[in-house]
Formats: structure tokens, C-alpha cells, sequence
């Protein structure tokens, strides 16, 4: 699948790069290579804001967010996480929004509904 994503960037970067970024950070975050993974999740969210794929820039700070948490970055995951938060809310997905939970140990949650 990312090989296809691949050709068709090759085709229509503005399309495809920030797909492709998300993807290859999914991958390096399975493969433990998580200073690239910082890096794709960083360059997809940038790029999808670039190109106004509101719903695939939400979807990159979730994943981004939930990244961050599993590394102990709170404040870094806090922060990725309220803006899936609002890009969803941006959306008008505002059931997606509601979905987003991040409950660190002492079970306070991050995300206040707004």
C-alpha cells in the first residue's frame, strides 16, 4: 500500500505527501525508529495544513498525540491531542472530537471539552 501511495505522490505530491508522511510514521514507530517517526508525524501535519486537508491534519495530531503519550511526552501529547481536538471540531466532526481520550496514570483527563 505505501509503495502505491508512493508512485501516486510521485503523480500528485500536493495530494499524497501528507498520507505518505503518516504512514511512514506509523512505520517507524512499529520499527522503534522513533526520532523518524517524530519527524513524518511533524512533516504530515505540516503538510496536510499546507495543502487544507483539515481532516487528515486531525487525524495526524491524533496519532501524533497517542505517539507522544506512549513515549512519556505528556505535555507534547496534551498539546497534539487538542489540536486533533479542534481540527475535528473545524471539521464538524464533533462526535470524533468527543472520541479523543488521552488518561494519563493518575486518570485526570487531558482533553477538556469545549
Amino acid at each position: 500500500a505505501l509503495e502505491k501511495l508512493k508512485r501516486w505522490e510521485s503523480h500528485s505530491k500536493w495530494n499524497f505527501e501528507n498520507k505518505v508522511l503518516l504512514i511512514e510514521a506509523e512505520l517507524h514507530n512499529t520499527l522503534k525508529d522513533f526520532d523518524m517517526a517524530t519527524k513524518c508525524y511533524e512533516s504530515s501535519i505540516k503538510a496536510a495544513q499546507e495543502h487544507r486537508f483539515i481532516h487528515e491534519e486531525a487525524l495526524a495530531f491524533e496519532l501524533a498525540g497517542y505517539f507522544f503519550a506512549e513515549r512519556g511526552a505528556i505535555a507534547k501529547s496534551q498539546d497534539m491531542l487538542q489540536q486533533a481536538y479542534n481540527a475535528y471540531m473545524t471539521w464538524g466532526t464533533k462526535k470524533k472530537a468527543e472520541s479523543i481520550s488521552f488518561t494519563p496514570s493518575d486518570s485526570k483527563p487531558i482533553i477538556e471539552q469545549t
